[in-house]
């Protein structure tokens, strides 16, 4: 009854970390990313995932303005369609 005491606990405990909202805060000195709520919470992305997002967004980017491109070499290149109508 007087001796050392052996205690197991269980703790549950609700995380959320996310980087879009960390994207819309601060640029930190160490290239990561941070944004506080105004609820105190904090949201932060790191130096290595800043880099690899801006790398795969770049490629993307990259991609979609050649699609760009592309549809607009097609709408100039259709002709014009004559819709009037001939009288018989």
């Amino acid at each position: 009854m007087d001796g050392l005491q052996d205690y197991h606990n269980v703790e549950f405990r609700y995380v959320r970390n996310s980087e879009a909202l960390a994207l819309q805060g601060e640029p930190q000195p160490d290239g990561s990313f941070r944004y506080t709520e105004p609820n105190g919470r904090i949201h932060t992305m790191s130096p290595d995932r800043v880099s690899k997002f801006m790398e795969q967004t770049s490629k993307q980017a990259t991609i979609m303005c050649d699609m760009l491109e592309k549809l607009k070499d097609y709408e100039n290149s259709q002709a014009a369609v004559d819709t009037t109508v001939l009288p018989a």
